[in-house]
């Protein structure tokens, strides 16, 4: 649990946090404006590895970036929506950097790879060439280490317990010290071994990153 734990604090500390914030819809229904928001959240998660917050420009407000801004994304995304006769028109902005406008057939099968090169010319370079594995070995490596260093500090428990019960006379504490032992004992050969695989696999992944 406590690896766990480790593992998923680093990842968010690893990824940056995306927001897609609709600056309006004209010509589109709710549906057809969800349905484009929907389409540009899956392409970003899929080049940062994080699912995008999501956030609207309310009727009271005055400046589009600031608005933007106070969403508190580390990565903010302007969307509009233009709905035509043919097409869809999506006007994208990187909050604070480049913009770009993609058109959307009827058909939803070919908006991915749409949205896919808009997001290139707008996103950072570190970004836009960003893919969920870039993160994924720092990931284990981090739950490696978390899980290495709570092993330690059970394994030291387990080893003061059986100090303890070689210095001590039978009593009412001897049951205490001998679950403490097993139960802390067996804690830490399992969380050892969560780290040695976890710091393998994560070299393994780095070795066969291309």
């Amino acid at each position: 649990m406590l690896s766990a734990m480790g593992a998923a604090l680093l990842g968010v500390w690893l990824a940056a946090t995306p927001v897609v914030f609709l600056d309006g819809a004209t010509g589109a229904d709710a549906a057809q404006t969800r349905a484009v928001i929907d389409a540009l959240a899956q392409a970003i998660e899929a080049r940062t590895g994080a699912a995008p917050d999501r956030a609207e420009r309310a009727p009271d407000c005055a400046s589009i970036e600031a608005c933007a801004r106070a969403t508190g994304g580390d990565l903010v995304i302007i969307v509009r929506v233009i709905a035509a006769v043919t097409t869809t028109r999506v006007l994208l902005q990187a909050l604070d950097g480049a913009r770009t406008t993609v058109d959307l057939l009827p058909d939803p099968g070919g908006w991915p790879a749409a949205i896919d090169a808009g997001l290139t010319v707008i996103l950072p370079a570190r970004i836009a060439e960003q893919r969920p594995s870039a993160w994924v070995p720092w990931t284990l490596l981090g739950a490696g280490l978390v899980s290495g260093a709570i092993g330690t500090a059970f394994g030291a428990s387990a080893s003061s317990a059986n100090g303890d019960l070689e210095q001590s006379r039978p009593s009412a504490d001897t049951r205490a010290l001998l679950d403490r032992s097993g139960t802390h004992g067996a804690v830490a050969d399992v969380l050892w071994v969560t780290a040695v695989l976890s710091v393998v696999a994560g070299m393994v992944w780095f070795a066969l990153e291309p």
